[in-house]
Formats: structure tokens, C-alpha cells, sequence
């Protein structure tokens, strides 16, 4: 026999038994509520350092703004991380095709927030768009 307690499944953590806390009381509760608001508040807005900074100072209303496209990226993503779990149970060919479009648009969103360079050649929520090319540097007569 073994002089271990028998300890329930959910009660261990790797073989370790789990440390319980002593449940705070209402005013210790309502103390520790008002710290985390203070911390809030004086906390910085976000820097955004790892965005470029023509894509950082570019207004909300702008068709490409960072506010927008991380927008993009999150649904684009919610979208494709469901078509790689139906891909998982069953192949279809055009499920696949709509998947790899999807992969390399949201890997060239995030690229445009990093380098500043739209390389895509729509852009939108959906793709709706086409980018429109700008001559940048008239020809040498």
C-alpha cells in the first residue's frame, strides 16, 4: 500500500497538488478593483512601435488606416482558421483555393503594417477593391 492521499484528477497540476487561496474579503476586493482602475488610467496609450510610420500616421478615415486593416486581418483570419478545419475533415479543391487566398492576403496585410508597402493587388474587408497605380516619376525625355 501507499501512504499517499488519493487526490481527485482535477485537483492536480503534474503531479503537484493544487494551492488554494483564501477568498478575499469584499473590502479587500473593492481595494483592489480601485488599484487596477488607477493602473488603467495612468497607463500610456499604445505606441504602436512595431507598425510603420507612415501607416501609424495615416487618419482612420484613409482607405488602408491601421485601424482598418488590423480589422481586416482579424476577420480575414476568423475566416481562414475555418476553412483549414473544414479542409481538415474533407478536401475540396475550392475551399482550398479560397483558403490559400486568404493565407497570403492576411500575410501581406501584416507586411503593410511592418514595411508600409501595399503589395497586394485588391484590398478591402473582401477584396472589393483594386489598387489604383500612380505614376510616381515621369519618364526622363
Amino acid at each position: 500500500m501507499s501512504n499517499k492521499l488519493d487526490i481527485p484528477k482535477f485537483l492536480k497540476r503534474n503531479g503537484k497538488r493544487k494551492k488554494f487561496r483564501k477568498p478575499l474579503t469584499e473590502e479587500q476586493r473593492n481595494n483592489r478593483i480601485k488599484s487596477l482602475v488607477k493602473a488603467r488610467a495612468a497607463k500610456p496609450d499604445a505606441k504602436n512601435i512595431s507598425v510603420h510610420i507612415e501607416v501609424r500616421n495615416l487618419p482612420d478615415d484613409h482607405p488602408t488606416s491601421l485601424k482598418k486593416v488590423r480589422n481586416w486581418i482579424k476577420i480575414n483570419k476568423e475566416e481562414r482558421d475555418g476553412l483549414r478545419k473544414q479542409l481538415k475533415t474533407k478536401y475540396d479543391r475550392k475551399a482550398n483555393n479560397r483558403y490559400n487566398i486568404l493565407d497570403v492576403y492576411v500575410r501581406n496585410m501584416e507586411a503593410y503594417l511592418k514595411t508600409g508597402v501595399w503589395t497586394d493587388l485588391f484590398y478591402g474587408l473582401n477584396q472589393e477593391y483594386k489598387i489604383k497605380y500612380k505614376e510616381m516619376q515621369h519618364e526622363l525625355e
